[in-house]
């Protein structure tokens, strides 16, 4: 059983990053609201270099106009 010490970090190119992106569909989205961190799940298209995704007027991720920092992340 490998127990993945021996694995060593790969950077990847950009283009290597958003086919890796553009595979899946369902991701996280987290944001700062108020100083506190809140994820969300969302679902998800890649549309060139960009992540598209929708939402509704009055969510939370309205904060994104305020606080434009974000985290996103894909499991696989």
């Amino acid at each position: 059983m490998n127990s993945g010490a021996d694995v060593k970090p790969e950077a990847l190119t950009d283009d290597q990053c958003w086919n890796l992106l553009a595979r899946c569909s369902l991701g996280r989205l987290a944001v700062a609201i108020d100083g506190q961190p809140e994820i969300f799940p969302v679902n998800y298209v890649v549309d060139g270099p960009r992540v598209l995704f929708r939402t509704a007027p009055g969510s939370k991720l309205a904060e994104l106009t305020a606080n434009p920092r974000v985290a996103f992340e894909v499991d696989e």
